[in-house]
């Protein structure tokens, strides 16, 4: 719901200006209220801790990235933003966004790999209703044990998907690595 969005920003990201800023800016301050507003794509899922820091990594910014249940809910919304200069937001409309997969043929591969997890997508809970928003975004990333396991099985299926692992560390699509420390803010339950 709605309140649901403003209660998210309200709490977890009590210093946060950019993505989401706008709805509590809106609703609270101007008494505006944008219709179709669903919630974020990181307030949408729960994830055991185990793999929290995974999917964390997996959606990086568009954990903040507003859903809204039409293509023309996202549109007026970003006129408002737009009108009254409060930045720039991404927004997921129900009606437009597709899920993604693995292919079969890769999928086959991988499952038999020493350190291979799971597909993102299949370790979060969710609403069906949301299923295209969540695969979209986490049906097409691996995930596994470590970086040495991620790097061989990236390699095995010749770095054609991201994977990325259970303390963050990502194997891009094409073969580039991203690791080290994290800041631990969280933004997923």
């Amino acid at each position: 719901s709605y309140s649901s969005v403003i209660n998210y920003y309200m709490n977890y990201n009590k210093d946060y200006i950019a993505e989401g800023y706008f709805v509590y800016t809106i609703n609270l301050q101007t008494g505006f209220t944008l219709k179709g507003i669903v919630n974020t794509i990181g307030n949408l899922i729960t994830v055991e801790n185990e793999y929290t820091v995974a999917i964390e990594t997996a959606l990086s910014s568009a954990t903040n990235f507003v859903v809204t249940k039409t293509d023309n809910d996202a549109k007026q919304a970003i006129e408002y933003l737009k009108s009254n200069n409060k930045g720039r937001v991404t927004f997921f409309p129900m009606n437009l966004i597709k899920g993604k997969n693995i292919d079969n043929e890769t999928l086959k591969i991988v499952q038999n790999l020493n350190g291979f997890v799971s597909i993102a997508s299949d370790i979060v809970k969710y609403d069906n209703e949301y299923k295209d928003i969540i695969t979209n975004q986490l049906g097409n990333i691996i995930v596994a044990t470590n970086i040495d396991e991620a790097l061989n099985i990236s390699k095995k299926i010749n770095t054609k998907y991201k994977v990325v692992t259970l303390d963050g560390e990502v194997v891009h699509i094409g073969g580039s690595l991203t690791g080290g420390s994290k800041n631990q803010n969280g933004g997923i339950t």
